[in-house]
């Protein structure tokens, strides 16, 4: 092992804390750079200028993706990464943004955004001043505190289709929102906090024409200080009896840009044992699947109260949490449904269903 050799091995082996995509690329140089001593010491020459640029390319784009405010960002975009099926991945389903509008000294940008007939991600980060108040208070022993954006998602014709609780919206109007949760993480170093909701929707909507020309509206963050005791000594000093609530108000526009033009059609699953066929069937989107069981004294299927598992091999090795059950009417018979939380879409030819000791496989039309 020459010189060069040791210092490459060297660095590599002091990358410890850097995450496993950076690590496999680094590897993977290193490892080129192993194969190719063997040639000529021209073309090694020539090799070891490229791979060094390499490994100077990747070292720069670790620090731009780890230790920089869009870095920070843009490790809570990761919270999108669960969607590996290729189809999705080349109709770039979750659909980049970087938009951002400036009001009051806060920076509100829009990093991501994807959605489907069931639901819709979207991922924000706000850049705070030096003396925001969001930022006075810290997670210890006593207080746990919690972030929060309120907004809306306008149409064109500045109609509302979304409400999270941006106050825009009319006195007992219906949200298209069943529920939805809020992730959030502080970056206090950088003053940025970055947002990744994800919202379900009632019954299935086609967005695509609806989206075309939409925007982002954000009213309100806010910084909600928890006391993890009321009782605690902290606490009764700074009057936490329950939640206080710290906000920051204005009014944030933000475009949404690179909108699909085609909704990506629901793919249907059959069990493959045709005696089942009116028993048990599926529908996926890219977000859900939504699985179909047949009730009833008549129903071949039987089902407890341990419920249902969903996976992608039959040992149960990948399995998916479901979301919720409904009982629903089909063409007069009575089916349960099952909503799982699907990233899965068109990956696997077959998905698994668990009730109780049985293995039932549904197959993809």
């Amino acid at each position: 092992m020459d010189r060069f050799d040791e210092k490459i091995k060297k660095a590599v082996s002091q990358t410890d804390d850097i995450p496993p995509l950076v690590r496999q690329s680094l590897d993977s140089t290193y490892s080129k750079i192993k194969h190719n001593k063997e040639l000529k010491k021209k073309k090694i020459n020539l090799r070891i200028i490229y791979y060094a640029s390499a490994v100077v390319t990747i070292c720069v784009l670790f620090l731009i993706t780890y230790a920089t405010p869009v870095g920070t960002a843009m490790r809570n975009f990761l919270h999108f990464g669960q969607f590996t099926s290729e189809k999705l991945l080349r109709s770039d389903f979750v659909a980049s943004q970087d938009i951002e509008d400036m009001d009051n000294r806060i920076t509100v940008r829009l990093n991501e955004i994807y959605f489907d007939q069931n639901e819709i991600g979207i991922s924000l980060s706000a850049v705070l001043p030096d003396d925001s108040e969001l930022l006075m208070f810290e997670n210890n022993e006593d207080i746990h505190i919690r972030y929060a954006i309120k907004f809306a998602i306008v149409d064109k014709q500045q109609n509302i289709l979304f409400d999270f609780n941006s106050g825009s919206a009319p006195k007992n109007s219906k949200s298209a929102i069943e529920s939805y949760t809020m992730e959030n993480r502080l970056d206090k170093s950088n003053r940025v906090i970055d947002f990744a909701i994800q919202g379900t929707m009632h019954g299935s909507l086609d967005l695509q024409k609806k989206m075309q020309g939409a925007k982002l509206v954000v009213t309100t963050i806010s910084a909600i200080k928890m006391a993890n005791d009321p009782r605690s000594e902290t606490a009764k000093q700074l009057n936490l009896t329950g939640n206080d609530v710290t906000e920051e108000t204005g009014h944030w526009e933000l475009p949404i840009q690179n909108v699909p033009q085609q909704t990506l059609p629901t793919l249907e699953f059959k069990a493959k044992d045709k005696n089942l066929k009116s028993e048990i069937f599926a529908e996926a989107t890219p977000t859900t699947l939504k699985l179909y069981l047949k009730m009833g004294e008549a129903a071949k299927i039987k089902m407890n109260s341990a419920g249902i598992t969903l996976s992608s091999d039959p040992e149960t090795k990948q399995s998916f949490d479901q979301k919720k059950g409904d009982m629903i009417k089909l063409n007069g018979q009575k089916y349960y449904v099952a909503t799982f939380m699907y990233p899965e879409y068109d990956t696997h030819r077959s998905v698994f269903i668990h009730i109780e000791d049985q293995i039932y496989e549904l197959v993809r039309k």
